[in-house]
């Protein structure tokens, strides 16, 4: 969004930057104004008491605090099955994400929901909490939760050594870290010794699950085998690939790719972490 295109008061002035080196000129600009206000979005960098001091200063952060505190609140979400996601507005600290809580909204996790699309799920929840927290604060009114230091957890930084997946876990978390590694940096995959990344998966229902078998056999087929329709078996249950990317090409639904593959049988699909950081 650009600075012109945010609706501010008439006697108001919005100060934006994403910029390290302008913190300073900006906090020191927005201090000499009449009940200034910082708002801190996805920067990323921790900032200094001395720039915070006798301002009010809050931070929307991508998750409901004090779970997932840290750079990827939505993916690590997704990756570890959260049913509900959120956004939380606190007040700055010293410690990352560790401010008392003004208010928070939360958004249930659709079944086969990337990070990416909850990632713009949640921007569109953020503004109305922002402004509303602002509002009770102009008002006098705002209200503080202290986040409970027993229930926080780290969501750490997303880097290529986490683009794999175990197979032999169960399905919702098969499912969980599929979407959740969705759209960076994506879960890679070998589909029958083809280099590949699984793009999007959903649990497929028990039943369905424990009636896939083999073509040729009729056994229970193992971990890891894939079925021309899409049906991936895990350590416990399946999921069905919905989409898929071969290096170099474009995402592709599941089953114009494996029709392109003549995929007509079971395969075996393999997935593990990378042997170095590329």
């Amino acid at each position: 969004m650009r600075p012109e295109d945010c609706n501010t008061p008439n006697d108001s002035e919005l100060i934006r930057t994403a910029a390290a080196a302008a913190v300073d000129r900006a906090a020191r600009d927005g201090r000499a104004q009449p009940g200034a206000v910082f708002v801190v979005i996805a920067f990323g960098q921790k900032m200094s008491p001395e720039l915070l001091s006798d301002v009010f200063s809050i931070n929307l952060h991508g998750s409901l605090l004090p779970r997932w505190r840290g750079a990827a609140p939505v993916q690590r979400a997704l990756m570890e099955g959260d049913p509900v996601a959120g956004v939380s507005v606190i007040a700055l600290a010293e410690r990352m994400d560790a401010g008392v809580v003004y208010a928070e909204e939360p958004l249930a996790i659709g079944p086969s929901q990337t990070s990416g699309e909850l990632h713009d799920a949640l921007a569109l929840l953020g503004p109305d909490v922002v402004a509303s927290v602002l509002h009770m604060w102009r008002r006098g009114d705002i209200n503080a939760r202290a986040q409970d230091e027993t229930r926080a957890t780290r969501a750490r930084k997303l880097s290529k050594a986490d683009a794999w997946v175990d197979l032999s876990m169960d399905a919702c978390l098969v499912r969980a870290r599929i979407n959740g590694l969705n759209p960076w940096p994506g879960c890679a995959v070998q589909i029958d010794g083809v280099p590949m990344q699984v793009r999007r998966c959903e649990v497929i229902g028990a039943g369905v699950a424990s009636t896939v078998s083999a073509a040729d056999t009729g056994t229970p087929l193992v971990a890891g085998t894939l079925t021309p329709d899409g049906i991936l078996t895990c350590g416990t249950g399946a999921v069905r690939i919905l989409e898929v990317q071969a290096a170099g090409g474009r995402v592709l639904p599941f089953t114009a790719w494996a029709h392109g593959a003549r995929i007509i049988a079971p395969v075996q699909v393999t997935s593990a972490p990378p042997t170095a950081e590329l």
